[in-house]
Order: structure tokens, then sequence, then C-alpha cells
């Protein structure tokens, strides 16, 4: 990735993230890594992923603020969105679709009868 994008991603994380959790600032950890901390001086990312709560450089602190932000966000969605998601997603239609997919996505490439599938 070159400079300039990059620069330009940082700024756009600042500025979700800043608009998100006011009072936002980078700190430094003990063991030479970085994190983003709140306005009280905790890390955004917390306990429920210790591998993104410290990052090697600024840029992969904001980075992984965001990204853990966003899963954060997907997670608190409401329960009835999940369920519509779920109702679109899954195949309803008995035996004798599951049987049409399968042969589909079967490795062999020979012409079946629609109309005949048991023959």
């Amino acid at each position: 990735m070159n400079i300039e994008r990059k620069q330009y991603k940082l700024r756009e994380y600042k500025k979700f993230l800043n608009r998100k959790f006011k009072g936002i600032e980078t700190k430094m950890a003990p063991n030479g890594g970085f994190y983003v901390s709140d306005s009280k001086g905790n890390n955004l990312i917390g306990n429920k992923y210790p591998d993104l709560a410290i990052s090697p450089d600024v840029y992969t602190a904001y980075k992984n603020a965001y990204i853990v932000e966003h899963w954060n966000r997907m997670e608190a969605r409401q329960v009835k969105g999940i369920r519509k998601d779920i109702q679109n997603n899954t195949v309803q239609g008995g035996e004798g679709l599951a049987k049409a997919i399968h042969e589909y996505f079967e490795d062999e490439y020979e012409m079946y009868d629609e109309e005949n599938l048991n023959e």
C-alpha cells in the first residue's frame, strides 16, 4: 500500500473513531506496541480480542480498532434482522430441491433429467 493511500485510510479511521468515541488518542504500551484509548485511557478493543489489542504501529492500531468496532456493531444488530438474514439465505424446499442442488455442484458434468430424478 502506498504511503498516500495509507495516510488517507488513517485519516478515515481516526475520523470515524473520533465521532464514535470522543477524545480518543494513541498510546504506547509498556512492551513497545501501540493502542487506541478512549478519554479514560482504556484500550478501545478491550479484552475480547487480545491479539488485536496491541499493534506494532499506529496505522495498524487504528485499523484494528476500526475493524473491532465494525464487528461489535454487527454483533449488536437486532435479533430480528439476523433472523431475516438466516431466512433469506436458507434453502427451503424439501429433499427434492436438496438433491437437485447437490447434483448441480457435483464434480462430474453430466446431464440430469429433472423430471425423473429417481430413475
